[in-house]
């Protein structure tokens, strides 16, 4: 994994769109990143907790629905500057009529065509949407990754981020009281959802950062809610994000500062 400082970040997305869609741990990502592409530091508590703000780090707020914990909840953010276009589209179901209406825009040939596309819905889909919710999840990815791929060209690298590894005491915006009591399976459920989807994406060709993988032993920086993560861990996601582009299109990634064994002080107190 590169760790990316400000510049790196800058050069490495110099002259590009990333689309960001997803959930609110994807809504946390975009921000971390529009943070990086100005400062060198992370990303505050308050503002990863913060949602449909009218600007974020000099981002600006392109459209949102009424301030609702509600599945038809809809946002969207674009942090633009001469040099790159980042934008976040919240979403809760991996397909519907207002994914489909994103997707159209990417055939819009007054809209630029994104150079990265980087996704992940699963835990609204498989907790808000009934007791078929699981089944039509998998049903909606295999429709979403057969428009997506009349609608961007193959020269776009798309993305899937797995979802991330919750609490069996879990508890968020996506958790309704009735389902507030079931969430000793939403582990499980988690695991076989990636499973799935990892599964439909390969066989589309997608790239696919196991990321549930990487934060299985970075549990500590998980939120007390047991599903969003901490400044730390969203600098991590970042990094991993950013090194998994540059590699994909054939850059190298920066690496941290090694130290010679002379240049290291010792403490002989411990």
């Amino acid at each position: 994994m590169g760790i990316f400082s400000s510049d790196h970040a800058q050069k490495l997305l110099h002259n590009k769109f990333i689309v960001i869609i997803g959930d609110s741990v994807q809504r946390s990502a975009y921000k971390d990143l529009v943070v990086l592409l100005q400062e060198n530091r992370f990303i505050k508590d308050k503002e990863l907790r913060t949602k449909g703000e009218t600007s974020f780090c000099n981002d600006r707020l392109v459209h949102r629905s009424e301030l609702t914990n509600g599945t038809n909840y809809q946002e969207i953010r674009e942090y633009k500057t001469d040099n790159y276009l980042i934008r976040f589209y919240f979403i809760t179901r991996i397909f519907n009529k207002c994914v489909k209406t994103i997707l159209d825009d990417f055939m819009d040939k007054e809209q630029p065509t994104p150079d990265v596309v980087f996704v992940n819905s699963c835990l609204w889909d498989i907790s808000r949407y009934g007791r078929n919710s699981k089944k039509e999840y998998i049903n909606n990815l295999e429709k979403f990754c057969t428009e997506l791929d009349k609608c961007v060209p193959i020269e776009t690298c798309i993305v899937w981020r797995t979802t991330l590894p919750v609490s069996q005491r879990a508890r968020g915006g996506f958790l309704s009281k009735e389902i507030a009591n079931c969430t000793n399976t939403l582990v499980v459920d988690v695991l076989l959802a990636n499973h799935l989807a990892h599964t439909i994406i390969t066989r589309h060709k997608y790239d696919v950062v196991d990321m549930h993988f990487l934060f299985t032993q970075q549990q500590q920086r998980r939120e007390k809610d047991g599903v969003h993560w901490n400044m730390f861990a969203h600098r991590r996601m970042t990094n991993i994000f950013l090194t998994h582009i540059a590699e994909a299109w054939g850059l190298g990634v920066p690496v941290p500062p090694s130290y010679n064994d002379a240049d290291v002080i010792f403490d002989p107190r411990g």
